[in-house]
């Protein structure tokens, strides 16, 4: 989470007057500012579950979270490295979408390392020879042409979102004047439902963890969790 400022008037009591009342300058956390999260650390796969809140959304969250970790390895005194939180999204998502939007026309893929970078598939394996971070590919069709989303090659370009290794862009045709539907992996995290846990953040831990597990269960049937 994180902290907040606010302005709060403290009632005048013997002029019985909130106008004349003092303003005091607050510091702190607020419930809608902190979200519970979990961790699972096993080596070769790292993921994290947490409870969004109204001011801190999946996307703060991850750019927060990313900048602790580093953070961390920084005091720590281990090799700099820069750590990466992704937002997963599950290969169903994709497809939900495509069933619905058929006629894809651009799909764009840009290729990450995967952590602790550990994958060094072809494409990584030029990545690190030429010192790079990100690598994007862009297929477009021609003119009032789509590409061909039934073709295993297609299918292929998809593998990696589900683990945050691949961030994801398509656009599809749509009804002339309404513009083309579009879909960002990013902006389609994996998501659950889970209890209400109000203010008890400490119960939203618990609450997070025990969705975590069943995430991570669903992923790594054979997987021994503590």
């Amino acid at each position: 989470g994180y902290t907040t400022r606010e302005e709060r008037r403290i009632f005048e009591d013997e002029l019985w007057s909130w106008i004349k009342a003092q303003t005091q300058e607050n510091v702190g956390a607020r419930p809608d500012a902190v979200v519970p999260f979990a961790i699972d650390l096993h080596d070769e796969q790292r993921w994290v579950g947490f409870a969004p809140a109204p001011m801190l959304q999946p996307k703060t969250f991850v750019s927060g979270f990313r900048r602790v970790l580093n953070h961390a390895v920084d005091q720590a005194g281990l090799i700099p490295a820069d750590w990466e939180v992704d937002l997963v999204t599950s290969l169903e998502n994709i497809e939900q979408w495509l069933r619905l939007h058929p006629g894809v026309h651009l799909l764009r893929r840009t290729i990450k390392f995967s952590n602790p970078g550990l994958d060094l598939d072809d494409e990584r394996q030029e990545m690190r020879a030429l010192h790079a971070r990100r690598k994007t590919e862009e297929l477009k069709a021609a003119n009032r042409s789509v590409l061909n989303i039934e073709s295993d090659r297609f299918k292929q370009k998809l593998e990696g979102t589900e683990t945050g290794d691949l961030e994801l862009y398509m656009e599809a045709r749509g009804i002339p004047g309404t513009g083309d539907p579009t879909f960002h992996s990013n902006d389609s995290p994996d998501t659950r439902a889970v209890d209400s846990f109000g203010r008890d953040l400490i119960q939203g831990i618990g609450i997070v963890l025990d969705a975590l597990r069943g995430y991570v269960l669903e992923k790594n049937p054979s997987r021994t969790l503590l």
